[in-house]
């Protein structure tokens, strides 16, 4: 974001200056729950920050009055200034935030403890796992149960979820997944999976297979996944670019998936629910970035698009045409 060329009162606006970057949110995060002094190193340690960086804060920070240099030199500390007026609605605002991931776990649990039958075991999967998620990313649930009633418990999750969606303001997608299907995961998945935060039951790693294990399909699995995950980019760039030009595209696409939910198997019902949820909750802006995103889960929906009939037969037949041709000449571009 460009530097406002006209700052606005120190007085009538402190957090102007107090929350101006997300490194003094993270440092005032650290301090707001700590009752005493911090050194430099420790704080910058906790925040996830350098030590230059934490000291050049600090010292912008000082002047707010929200915090206080302690001492000189290596020996130097900060304190949180509990006595500042904005001190105890900043410790409020980050206890909040505390509580707001907690509840999404709880409510999940809730949730999928109550399923029946209820799951072998439940987790939730980077990036949230690992706290590298951003703006926009899914919440990852995975789900371990029985061949006979995998596709049937997740349908049961998702919406039992929709409320804690809309209340909470995130997405949550569901990965349903058999023994079988992870004696057939890609050493990036068995990764994602020992990185997880357990839901129910045992951690996810007591589930991955070894590295030899995976060798012999993964490059299989590749290769037969490649082409047909180009094709669907390709397809979702330019239904992504119709619905810009009419967003009503999106009311014919819900429309679309309650006659062809009639017909489809359990398999495919389940992403076409997926689907509906998301063309109910989510805005057109984001929609389209979830059309044309790289991820994992934008790559597997777009194995059931619910917006063809936004192209017409010649339009889809030109991004054929031009994906077999990339290919043909070892290119990707869509």
């Amino acid at each position: 974001m460009r530097r406002v060329s006209i700052p606005q009162s120190a007085v009538t606006y402190p957090l102007n200056r107090i929350l101006s970057t997300e490194g003094n949110v993270r440092l005032l995060r650290v301090l707001a729950g700590n009752p005493g002094a911090v050194s430099i190193t420790d704080l910058a340690r906790k925040a996830g920050l350098t030590d230059r960086g934490t000291r050049d804060a600090v010292i912008k920070l000082e002047p707010t009055g929200i915090v206080e240099l302690l001492g000189a030199g290596t020996a130097r500390q900060v304190k949180f200034r509990s006595e500042h007026p904005l001190a105890v609605s900043l410790v409020a605002l980050f206890r909040t935030e505390e509580a707001y991931f907690e509840t999404i776990t709880d409510a999940l649990r809730t949730a999928i403890e109550g399923l029946s039958p209820v799951p072998t075991a439940a987790w939730i999967q980077s990036p949230v796992a690992q706290g590298r998620d951003r703006p926009g990313d899914p919440i990852v649930v995975a789900i371990l149960a029985g061949a006979a009633t995998v596709d049937d418990v997740a349908m049961q999750l998702e919406r039992a979820l929709e409320d804690l969606e809309r209340s909470m303001d995130v997405i949550i997608e569901i990965r349903a997944l058999t023994r079988a299907d992870l004696a057939a995961m890609t050493e990036a998945e068995c990764k994602q999976m020992a990185d997880s935060m357990a839901l129910l039951g045992a951690a996810p790693s007591v589930f991955a297979r070894t590295s030899k294990q995976r060798k012999s399909t993964d490059k299989v699995r590749s290769r037969r996944h490649s082409d047909l995950d180009t094709r669907g980019l390709a397809f979702g760039n330019a239904i992504a670019a119709a619905i810009k030009e009419d967003p009503t595209l999106i009311d014919s696409a819900c429309a679309w998936i309650e006659k062809r939910a009639e017909k489809a198997s359990a398999g495919e019902r389940r992403e076409l629910e997926e689907w509906h949820r998301l063309l109910r909750t989510t805005s057109p802006a984001r929609l389209r970035r979830l059309l044309t995103d790289h991820g994992e889960r934008a790559t597997r929906l777009r194995q059931t698009l619910p917006f063809l009939h936004a192209l017409t037969a010649a339009q889809r037949d030109a991004i054929i045409n031009a994906v077999e041709s990339n290919l043909e000449h070892g290119t990707s571009d869509a």
